[in-house]
């Protein structure tokens, strides 16, 4: 049995996920489950994550391309995000969640590498150095676009602090 408790002194709409309370009475253990606000934000925010990644893998399956289906959906996620279709507070507290976790979701495959360790008898030194040089590379490659980046942006930002003396500010502008 669910009992809707809407808002005091108003109506509620299921559609909007305007809804103060929702507790679920359970007889059996006489114990009940409130969820709140908060929780049917997480839900619609979960939501709409999952109906990204839905439309990405329905264009995976219908276009010819070999791309998978969940790069179809980062594409369109982070498209709905640059054009404002979705805003970021629509999806932020669950996509830090969701990041948060991202570790654990590499486990499955470690196992099942371990597994299989046996197939790849021969081929592991070769597969061990391939990781290890790409992460220096992706390491060396990612610390000088982010030089570069904060290089540009101090040559953009004009500090008056930076460049000249409180007291040049105010009586005679000329660099330090």
């Amino acid at each position: 049995m669910i009992h809707i408790k809407p808002p005091s002194g108003g109506f509620f709409y299921v559609s909007d996920l305007i809804i103060s309370t929702i507790s679920v009475f359970d007889a059996r253990q006489q114990t009940a489950l409130y969820l709140t606000c908060d929780h049917m934000k997480y839900l619609k925010q979960l939501a709409i994550i999952l109906f990204v990644s839905f439309l990405g893998e329905l264009c995976a399956w219908l276009l010819p391309f070999p791309i998978p289906g969940c790069l179809y959906g980062l594409a369109l996620m982070f498209a709905a995000l640059c054009l404002k279709i979705i805003k970021l507070e629509q999806v932020e507290d669950v996509s830090r969640f969701m990041i948060e976790i991202m570790p654990l979701m590499f486990t499955p495959p470690a196992v099942g590498l371990i597994t299989t360790w046996n197939v790849l008898g021969d081929v592991w030194p070769k597969l061990l150095l391939i990781v290890v040089l790409t992460t220096f590379i992706v390491m060396f490659v990612t610390g000088h676009v982010a030089q570069a980046i904060l290089h540009h942006e101090q040559h953009l930002s004009f500090n008056p602090r930076k460049w000249f003396h409180h007291s040049d500010i105010h009586g005679g502008a000329h660099p330090v």
